[in-house]
């Protein structure tokens, strides 16, 4: 896989389906344009999940599993892959899509469910969700200075009984 370039990824990809997205199309709509023939190799990783989406999106599948599908992704890269997602959803395709970021599942999301330990604790739209957790107070323990934490938190307030915070 190393060797061959997002495109020669793709019509392979194309390949093992009856009915599927034009090679072109996959290229125009995930953005690939840029590193389409560069080696595989030699993609960074952002570059890498573009091609890793455009593949699994190449069949035209009615049902997509997204598994924290930004992460690790720069700006550019996740307002593409998310562009992409709700171009998907908006054309019938159903997904489910895990995420630690609400604000992503806000973004893409008709409906939220926040499981923890397999179990649904909650379950509604991202602002519900959101609302839920209003007021809650978040313990950890940490060597960084207050100031730190308070320049870059969206909390109302952080306090600190000794090296114990309370956000």
């Amino acid at each position: 896989p190393d060797l061959l370039t997002p495109r020669e990824h793709l019509e392979l990809m194309c390949s093992y389906y009856p009915i599927n997205v034009k090679v072109g199309a996959l290229i125009e709509h995930c953005e690939l344009g840029d590193f389409a023939d560069l080696r595989y190799k030699h993609l960074s990783g952002g570059h890498k999940r573009r091609v890793q989406f455009a593949c699994a999106i190449a069949g035209q599948p009615k049902l997509v599993f997204l598994d924290e599908p930004t992460t690790g992704l720069d700006v550019q890269a996740r307002r593409i892959l998310r562009n992409t997602i709700r171009d998907l959803r908006d054309n019938g395709t159903a997904i489910l899509l895990t995420t630690h970021y609400l604000e992503e599942a806000d973004a893409l999301a008709d409906h939220t469910v926040v499981i923890d330990r397999g179990q649904a604790i909650a379950q509604g739209s991202a602002q519900y969700i959101r609302n839920l957790s209003a007021g809650a107070v978040i313990r950890c323990n940490t060597t960084t200075h207050l100031d730190e934490i308070r320049k870059f938190t969206e909390v109302s307030a952080v306090s600190a009984v000794g090296r114990l915070l309370e956000i």
